[in-house]
């Protein structure tokens, strides 16, 4: 599917010849229950501190993916 096609998909069709309907910042959000999906023993708690460390010591050339958040979580429990 095409850029232009999967815009259209989600009613952004317009934002190709009107830039000022585009944002200019995104947002990805990860919550504690994906970190729990990666480790089901880790506590709320626990988890929202993987999430800290994630959020302090990401790379931001590789970003927080699923590879990254267990690698973390291994880190975390070394601790």
């Amino acid at each position: 599917m095409s850029l232009l096609q999967e815009m259209e998909k989600h009613g952004l069709a317009d934002c190709e010849f009107n830039r000022n309907l585009l944002p200019d910042s995104i947002s990805i959000e990860w919550h504690f229950t994906d970190i729990q999906e990666i480790d089901d023993t880790l506590t709320d708690d626990q988890a929202r501190q993987v999430l800290q460390l994630l959020k302090k010591c990401h790379d931001c050339n590789i970003g927080i993916n699923w590879d990254v958040i267990e690698s973390t979580i291994e880190t975390f429990l070394r601790g």
